[in-house]
């Protein structure tokens, strides 16, 4: 085209502009983009299309507000957009259609300034350029038409017009600008509106995770209208979200990617997950073993370890490595255990293929092994079966005999249905021999051991085995012996433990919940040291309880004589659980530490502690050679046995009894009785030197002269410097029985001081034992709550004030009387 085509098409294009005024508007009705928080007069455009279509139904007030997007989104959705409630191109574009429609051309309401008329010097120009003008105007309404469709893209023309030297420039988009003219210069644009770009965050919490650990994928995005998975996620997802990965087991890479009107965007997160935690290794060196002196001791040398996994081994495939374990611990003994097998008389070698050897251990993984019996299995060194570091497994019962085994923290608990007999068990036998240096340490032995509190009478019946550990010769001509428990739990049996093998040694272990006796003993060279036995209950089989007891009558009409044993640091109370079922309607009677039957050379009970409610606290009889020293020997506070609640006038008879005969046993001869403590003592038989006593309130003893003497209530000294003392009870430390609370060390500064047991209370009892401080327990018509306060609290205050022990026990039977009262009363008002 020539420049002077150009010049007419502009100036035929300007003369439109500024004098036909049949334009539509719409050009430059919408031209910006526009979502949530703007304001302006597109917006009320914007609002009165919405109106008017029926999508919005409030007043258009020029801000872009909830309503507002919530009714674009319905608009755009109904004209096939994307319903994101934000103007972009798309939406742009439909809405200058509309507004062809909503706001016609003449409609000032939402029209731009109409531009100002041009001068009359111009109206009236020259003829020759009219006419030109209107013979080129069908070819400028087509190019006019182009214009006005690409009007919102870009630039469409440019041009000059005279008129003293004025020019202009004009940008079409879409906003038309003119001017010139008198020597004016005008220049307007306006730039294409940007459409905002999706933006999309997403994360992992953790980002790394142990193998089977879990991690949370969360994304949110911004100006998005849909997101697709591109790896770890699949398919469509939310705009925003988040998925929990579970069970994980590796790494890899999570992609999302978004879209909207501004483009797409897409984001990856890595997850990284780390191999599982090597199991822990086996100890390199075992710690020291304690055992009966002169019995064999086991090297601190670990040997090699095999491991069995009762829930993920495999008897065939494994190899008893930490990877590849076997599975049943029956069979592992059975078959891969290269030793000695005694058998009928004859001693040969069992399994020589076998891996394992004398000296190594077997860990147990987590799990339930079942039964297990070795059966005459004699090893050279000692074999450990432990469980592994950080693991509890569970036998159901073991039963040994054999030589040098080691069962070192396991479990053995009665998880079938029905009660066994014993549920450790070592005993001679014609087949398989006896037991020779065997060791115990750390194990627990229970038939339930959650069930203190809580078994009726009829669980105890049916449910709790009958002895925990059963340590039994078979015969006296047996070479059973080096027998070690140590540090163990034995809970919830009739019978806990019976010592019958010599050369056993019983230490720092816990009989907590007995129904019969808690530890029998009826052998020689025995130790029974830094236990605590407590909580016992009453069975209803007629049996009276005992915390120790030597020999229980098993031979019958003959005299058997057990030599060299020591019982020594032991606290052996009825009972230390506050909330112990009084199962036969009333505390359980105990006796402490004792033995009625046969003949005992050469013991020694020194440093004990004994707390119970019936007279035999501390009882021997048939003693030759013995020691009975700093021992504390008191009533726990109640009455038990046969004594009816107020039925005795004096709480406080709780005795140490020493001299006379067992029921076939000879008379007590050369035992020394000195430096205890006891509420009663009865110590009336020639031959037993009697000296430095503390006692309450009643002695029964041979005076010097040979004479048997009792003295009751009266204060003195009597004998050998044996002291009488009412105030007795004052002189130790803590020792409130009307509070429940038994602390019994001696008192510095007081007739007690050296006298009694003066062992640390935190030194006995193996794992798991109980707390021995304070004991508590409710007593029957009381809520389940410790017996301190009110009245009886104030006692209590008192006793350690040093306020008279007579007077104390006058309020004590006082209240005891009251309570019986009404509890008789509420019993006659519920019949």
């Amino acid at each position: 085209m020539s420049r002077g085509s150009q010049r007419i098409i502009f100036s035929l294009f300007a003369a439109l502009v500024f004098s036909i005024p049949a334009l539509p508007v719409h050009a430059a009705m919408f031209s910006s983009y526009m979502g949530l928080g703007s304001a302006g007069q597109q917006v009320t455009n914007l609002q009165t299309i919405l109106i008017d279509e029926g999508y919005l139904h409030a007043t258009a007030t020029g801000y872009f507000g909830s309503q507002t997007q919530k009714a674009l989104g319905a608009f755009q959705a109904a004209n096939g957009l994307s319903a994101t409630g934000y103007v972009g191109p798309q939406t742009l574009s439909l809405l200058n259609q509309k507004s062809l429609v909503i706001f016609p051309a003449g409609s000032s309401a939402t029209r731009p300034p109409a531009a100002s008329a041009p001068s009359s010097s111009n109206t009236t120009g020259n003829a020759t350029l009219i006419a030109t003008l209107k013979a080129e105007l069908a070819l400028l309404e087509s190019e006019l038409a182009l214009l006005l469709k690409g009007s919102a893209s870009g630039v469409v023309s440019t041009g000059s017009s005279g008129g003293g030297g004025g020019s202009v420039s004009t940008t079409i988009a879409p906003v038309v600008s003119n001017g010139g003219g008198g020597g004016g210069s005008s220049s307007g644009s306006s730039s294409a509106p940007v459409t905002p770009a999706p933006t999309l965050t997403i994360s992992l919490n953790p980002a790394t995770v142990s193998s089977g650990g879990s991690s949370t994928l969360t994304w949110s995005t911004t100006n998005a209208s849909a997101c697709t998975g591109v790896s770890g996620l699949t398919g469509s997802q939310q705009t925003s979200g988040s998925q929990t990965l579970s069970n994980l087991t590796q790494g890899g890479t999570y992609t999302l990617t978004c879209t909207g009107d501004g483009g797409s965007v897409t984001q990856s997160a890595t997850l990284t997950v780390t191999a599982p935690p090597a199991p822990p290794s086996p100890p390199s060196t075992f710690r020291t073993f304690s055992v009966y002196s002169g019995c064999a001791v086991p090297s601190t040398s670990a040997g090699t370890a095999f491991y069995v996994d009762a829930v993920n081994g495999n008897d065939s495939t494994g190899d008893g490595s930490q990877a590849h374990p076997w599975k049943t611990l029956q069979t592992v003994i059975n078959t891969k255990v290269a030793t000695n097998q005694y058998r009928n008389g004859t001693v040969s070698a069992v399994h020589t293929s076998g891996p394992i050897h004398p000296g190594d251990t077997i860990y147990l993984e987590n799990g339930n092994y079942g039964d297990l019996s070795i059966q005459g299995l004699e090893n050279s060194d000692f074999i450990t079966i432990a469980s592994a570091p950080g693991t509890s497994p569970v036998l159901t019962y073991l039963g040994v005999t054999g030589a040098k085994w080691i069962f070192e923290n396991l479990t053995i608990e009665n998880t079938k249905t029905s009660a066994y007999n014993t549920l450790v068990l070592l005993q001679d036998n014609a087949t398989f021999g006896g037991n020779n240096n065997i060791i115990f340490d750390r194990d627990t032995v229970t038939s339930d051991p959650t069930a203190l509190t809580t078994w009726s009478l009829s669980d105890w019946q049916t449910k709790a085995s009958y002895r925990g550990i059963l340590l039994d010769k078979g015969d006296p001509s047996s070479t059973s012996n080096c027998i070690a428990v140590t540090n163990s739990v034995v809970s919830m049996v009739a019978n806990a433990v019976n010592i019958g093998i010599d050369k056993t040694l019983f230490d720092h272990n816990t009989i907590d919940g007995f129904g019969d006796d808690g530890l029998d003993y009826d052998s020689n060279n025995v130790t029974i040291t830094h236990n605590l036995v407590t909580d016992s209950e009453d069975l209803g089989d007629g049996n009276h309880n005992d915390g120790m007891q030597g020999q229980v009558g098993r031979i019958s009409g003959t005299s058997t004589t057990y030599s060299n044993i020591i019982i020594d640091n032991n606290f052996v109370a009825r009972q230390t659980n506050p909330n112990l079922p009084a199962l036969g309607g009333y505390e359980s009677s105990f006796q402490g530490i004792d033995a009625f039957d046969e003949d005992w050379n050469n013991l020694e009970v020194e440093n004990n502690v004994v707390l119970t409610n019936l007279w035999n606290g501390l009882a021997f009889s048939s003693v030759h050679g013995g020691t009975f020293a700093h021992n504390t020997v008191l009533n726990d506070g109640t009455i038990g046995g046969n004594d009816a609640v107020g039925g005795n006038p004096d709480n406080y008879q709780t005795r140490l009894v020493i001299g006379a005969t067992t029921h076939q046993g000879a008379t007590t001869t050369n035992v020394t009785v000195q430096d205890n403590i006891a509420d009663q003592m009865i110590v009336n038989t020639t031959g037993i030197t009697l000296q430095n006593n503390l006692i309450l309130n009643y002695l029964d003893y041979i005076s010097t002269s040979g004479v048997e003497a009792v003295v009751n209530n009266k204060n003195g000294s009597y004998g050998t410097n044996n002291v009488m003392d009412s105030a007795m009870h004052t002189y130790l430390t803590g020792f409130a029985p009307l509070s429940a609370s038994y602390t019994v060390l001696p008192r510095s500064g007081t007739p007690a001081a050296g006298l009694g047991a003066s062992l640390s209370l935190s030194d006995v009892g193996g794992t798991g034992a109980n707390s021995a401080n304070a004991y508590a327990f409710a007593r029957p018509g009381t809520a389940s709550t410790k017996v301190g306060t009110g009245l009886l609290s104030q006692l209590a205050s008192a006793a350690g004030s040093g306020v008279s022990v007579g007077f104390i026990n006058f309020f004590s039977h006082l209240w005891v009387a009251i309570l019986t009262f009404f509890a008789s009363l509420f019993s006659w008002v519920r019949l």
